[in-house]
């Protein structure tokens, strides 16, 4: 599905908004958006909020949006036309119309009191997903399990019959790659989640109801009450009515109870009006029937499970209503790209494969293991891990989780995620693994309290073969990966182990950077010397991640550690006074060769010395050559750029190796193509002589040294933080040193008072608080100045939207296109 611009028929479909007459339907409050305002979303980071602000804007409005810290949503917030802002401010509520929260937002958040003050109105995000769903035939898709899935396959549905629907999913949709947008059509579909009162806010022409089963107990009461509450809904909704009838609790309601017209039903039940049979689960997906009152249909359904061939159906029957035929639905729902997290396969390390679900509540649990034994027959164990999820939850209900396992051979429980809930005393995740241990044997259950400690607690359990399915709504999607790795690191060792090379789990490297704060790294490597890294090269797994430290002068480890393998460059602890430089000398031009591990300044004298000119900008710059080559070093007028001819690059992963020449290494401002898994391992740089070499370039590097002396602190600190802006009018130093920001700290870090580029940390201080001083900075210029300053500062170990909040990917002259191509250059030497 393509993107819409603001021309053309979406121009003319705001128009004739703002023309007409606002509609309002008393039951539901519900008053359209009938013309252009200035909203703004609190929490825009989140699925739910991204979603209707991705949808507001496309429709011609003026959105902004805030957040604590930067998602992976906020660029398609952004591309949609999104002004975001980092952090919470009254100001950023000024002259809005209004003010969009959830439910997980508190009411005393500074905005929402500031817009309150200022009388501005303040909309909750379901009364604001009414207002957008009055302005389009909207589809709702509703129940207690499968919505995101059905919402995602009927809007395949419809797109394929050229209907370009409108949407509002909570999830990404592989097909479209986003969970919303706005196409301007006369259909919407939308998710309409229960789980607040949300559905009831939405004018609906038709509506999808998959289930009902015990869940948001906080908001309903009771089983009774939610039941109650889907029987209002659905007799609100004007239109068809597709409803499973294999559901007990939606064969209670009112509608279906009387064979109200309006209702298609769809299940495995022989008197449903879509009925599903013949269902097949293999290595491709899961194939069915659906037969109706005209036609039959075989479904090939490219994912696994009844309970996904129940969710096709749902979609294909509503489908049908709308005027497509049941052979074209058929047909594309056999195209279907799938949901972000729901049944991905994540991968496969040392023979145990890894999926990961969002199931959270026992029904989604006992049909998410039911797929996994259908799809794996030739397996070992199946090992069920779960995240429970919100305190009210588990103290209503962690009973109903008892035998929901029984498919699993080995369960393991992990403490509850919160998702804004509070903490209630005794209720933990113990409750789900105590419900569980009866109904397996007492060895097959077990319960890890720390999340932190999960992939490591359930590496020791797992043995070649297993398939573990993960599954919660919480940040239990990252335990996949940690696991995988946690697998990779411990191969790794008894590897290194066998061979002598030192390999040291848990062992601190935030003390071997020049900021001296930060934690551990899961596995440090430190190679004696280069044979060894030719040695292991080759033996980390690519899915491993893995970082080549060598002085550590650019790196800032998080107090939290990096859960992967650092390989410490040889001789990186020293200065590297021990290596040779070989020079070759022709016509006049020197090429001097070094392995990597020597140390810039030590260069720039050893060569100065021996009567060489060109490296005199090195001795003020930290770090070994391999490093600088790795980020472009330079000053005083040059850079690794302007010196290397060519640099041998060893791929760790791949195990091969090659001599590369600076222009398809991918040079840029303190920047290179290189990735976290090519070492450089020798450097080739051009030189010059002169009559009286030995005397000026000695003058020029003592003027540099006294320079350096004069204007950059001591101490623990990385040098230059930020990156120059590519607008060459001002440093990044000038721009922070006009806000005044000299000396502003947070804990145990300063911007430096010598240098207002320069960050510095105390001894004992904590790599967090050097973090918060460059946001600080970041946001202060940003807000002032309205230029964003990216970093020079590799960040390892904190999460990827720090990471992605730094990262110089979309700035100054990184182009992605350049950098690619500048990337497969590159490769092809390797």
């Amino acid at each position: 599905m393509g993107e819409v611009s603001r021309s053309g028929r979406l121009v003319q479909f705001i128009r004739e908004i703002a023309d007409s007459t606002p509609s309002t339907d008393h039951r539901t409050n519900v008053s359209s958006v009938e013309r252009v305002r200035r909203v703004h979303v609190v929490g825009v980071g989140g699925p739910g909020m991204s979603a209707v602000a991705t949808v507001l804007a496309e429709m011609g409005h003026i959105v902004t949006g805030s957040d604590i810290r930067r998602t992976p949503v906020m660029e398609q917030l952004e591309d949609a036309g999104v002004t975001v802002h980092l952090g919470h401010s009254p100001g950023h509520v000024n002259g809005v119309d209004s003010v969009v929260y959830s439910t997980a937002i508190p009411q005393d958040n500074i905005e929402l009191v500031a817009a309150r003050t200022a009388g501005v109105e303040v909309i909750h995000r379901g009364d604001m997903l009414g207002r957008i769903c009055a302005e389009a035939r909207s589809i709702g898709v509703a129940g207690t399990h499968g919505k995101t899935t059905t919402s995602a396959l009927l809007l395949r549905i419809l797109d394929d019959a050229g209907r370009e629907p409108s949407y509002v999913i909570g999830a990404e949709v592989s097909d479209t790659g986003r969970g919303a947008q706005w196409t301007g059509g006369d259909l919407l579909i939308v998710e309409a989640d229960e789980s607040d009162g949300t559905h009831d806010k939405l004018p609906l022409s038709g509506v999808i109801l998959t289930n009902i089963d015990v869940d948001h107990l906080d908001h309903f009461g009771s089983l009774d009450g939610l039941v109650e509450s889907f029987d209002a809904f659905i007799s609100r909704v004007r239109g068809p009515k597709v409803v499973c009838l294999d559901d007990e609790n939606i064969r209670r309601l009112t509608a279906v109870a009387v064979a109200d017209s309006t209702v298609v039903t769809y299940g495995t039940d022989g008197t449903a009006d879509f009925v599903v049979s013949d269902v097949k689960v293999d290595d491709h997906g899961t194939s069915f029937t659906v037969t109706n009152k005209s036609s039959s249909v075989v479904v090939a359904l490219p994912l696994f499970g009844r309970h996904n061939a129940l969710n096709a159906t749902g979609a294909i029957a509503l489908a049908t209503t709308l005027g497509v035929s049941l052979d074209e639905a058929a047909e594309s729902v056999a195209g279907f790209g799938g949901v972000d997290r729901r049944f991905v396969e994540c991968g496969n390390a040392s023979g145990v494969t890894f999926v990961d679900d969002y199931a959270h509540v026992p029904t989604e649990i006992a049909a998410v293991l039911t797929a996994a034994s259908d799809r794996y027959t030739q397996r070992g164990r199946l090992v069920a891990v779960f995240q429970p999820n919100r305190y009210h939850r588990i103290a209503a209900m962690s009973h109903e989780y008892a035998t929901c396992f029984a498919g699993a051979d080995v369960v393991v429980v992990t403490d509850i995620y919160a998702s804004g809930t509070t903490p209630i005393p005794g209720v933990t995740g113990r409750l789900v693994a105590d419900a569980v241990r009866p109904h397996h044997p007492s060895h097959s259950v077990h319960y890890v309290e720390s999340r932190r400690e999960l992939p490591r607690l359930v590496a020791e359990l797992l043995r070649s073969g297993d398939v573990v399915v993960s599954m919660g709504c919480g940040d239990i999607e990252t335990f996949p990966h940690e696991t995988m790795t946690e697998l990779g690191v411990r191969a790794l060792k008894s590897w290194c182990d066998e061979r002598s090379i030192s390999a040291v789990l848990d062992a601190p490297v935030g003390s071997l950077t020049t900021y001296r704060v930060g934690g551990t790294a899961r596995l440090l490597v430190t190679p004696r010397n280069i044979d060894d890294v030719r040695a292991l090269a080759g033996h980390l797994p690519a899915s491993l991640p893995v970082y080549v430290m060598g002085n550590g002068s650019n790196t800032l480890v998080s107090d939290r550690g990096f859960d992967g393998v650092v390989v410490r460059a040889p001789d990186a602890a020293s200065s590297g006074d021990d290596l040779d430089i070989e020079y070759t000398v022709e016509a006049g031009r020197c090429v001097a060769t070094v392995e990597a591990g020597m140390k810039l300044p030590v260069f720039a004298r050893r060569t100065v010395a021996d009567g060489w000119c060109g490296a005199e900008w090195m001795v003020g710059v930290p770090g070994t050559m391999g490093g600088a080559v790795r980020m472009n070093a330079g000053g005083h007028g040059s850079d690794m750029a302007a010196s290397v001819i060519e640099v041998e690059v060893i791929d760790l992963v791949s195990g091969n190796v090659a001599w590369i020449p600076a222009t398809d290494i991918g040079f840029t401002f303190r920047h290179s193509a290189l990735d976290d898994a090519h070492y450089v391992s020798r450097v080739r740089v051009s030189l010059r002589a002169s009559a009286s070499a030995s005397h000026s370039c000695a003058e020029e590097l003592s003027g540099i040294v006294s320079w350096r002396r004069e204007h950059q602190p001591g101490g623990q600190n990385a040098g230059s933080v930020f990156v120059n802006p590519g607008d060459g009018d001002r440093s990044a130093g000038a721009l922070i040193d006009s806000l005044g920001l000299r000396g502003w700290g947070r804990g145990s870090a300063t911007v430096s008072e010598r240098h207002a580029n320069f960050i510095q940390s105390e001894q004992g201080g904590s790599a967090d608080d050097v973090l918060a001083v460059m946001r600080h900075v970041q946001e202060t210029v940003r807000a002032e100045r309205g230029i964003l300053l990216r970093s020079e500062i590799r960040l390892l170990g904190f999460s990827d939207d720090d990471a992605r909040q730094f990262s110089r990917r979309d700035s100054y002259e990184l182009d992605d296109d350049d950098l690619n191509e500048a990337r497969a250059r590159l490769l092809r030497h390797l």
